[in-house]
C-alpha cells in the first residue's frame, strides 16, 4: 500500500477553514468599508457631485439665488455634509453586523428631496457611490475574508 503525505496540507486546511469561520462573518470589513463611505461623501462635496456616479450636481436656479444668496451648493447650513462625512453625526446612518453593511446615509429629513428630485427641486443625489467605491467595499470583504486584514486591502482612500 502506498502510503502519501502532502506537506502543508494541515495548514492549507485549517487556512480554509479560518477563511470559511470569516466568510460567516464579514463584519471584519465593515469599518474599512465606512471609511471609503466617508472619504467618498468628503469628496463628493468638495467637487460638488462630480466624483459621484450621478455626475455633478446642478447648479442652482437664478429664482433660489435671488431669495438665498451666497453658501455653498447643498451645504447652506452644513447638516447633510456633515451627516454623511462625519462618522459621530447625531444624524449619520451606518448599520452594519455579521452579514455586512446594511446601511450607510443620513437621517436628515430633506436629504430625499435631493437624492431624488421633486417637481420643483431639480434632483442632486448625495449618495451616489462611483463604481471604484464600490470596488473598494468588495475588496475590503475579499481582504477580510481571505486574509483577516481590517484595513480594506490597504487602499480605503
Amino acid at each position: 500500500m502506498l502510503d502519501l503525505q502532502i506537506d502543508g496540507l494541515e495548514a492549507a486546511t485549517e487556512a480554509w477553514l479560518e477563511m470559511f469561520e470569516r466568510a460567516r462573518d464579514v463584519s471584519g470589513a465593515n469599518d474599512a468599508i465606512h471609511d471609503a463611505f466617508l472619504k467618498g461623501r468628503t469628496r463628493d462635496f468638495a467637487s460638488f457631485g462630480a466624483t459621484s456616479a450621478a455626475g455633478a450636481w446642478a447648479p442652482r436656479k437664478a429664482s433660489t439665488l435671488r431669495r438665498r444668496p451666497g453658501g455653498r451648493l447643498l451645504d447652506a447650513s452644513g447638516r447633510l455634509r456633515r451627516s454623511l462625512t462625519e462618522p459621530n453625526h447625531p444624524e449619520h446612518v451606518f448599520v452594519a453586523g455579521a452579514l455586512g453593511v446594511e446601511e450607510m446615509g443620513t437621517q436628515v429629513p430633506y436629504a430625499g428631496y435631493h437624492q431624488h428630485g421633486t417637481r420643483w427641486m431639480v434632483r442632486r443625489p448625495v449618495v451616489a457611490a462611483p463604481p471604484e467605491e464600490v470596488a473598494l467595499y468588495g475588496r475590503a470583504v475579499l481582504a477580510w475574508i481571505t486574509e483577516g486584514r481590517r484595513d480594506g486591502g490597504g487602499d480605503a482612500s
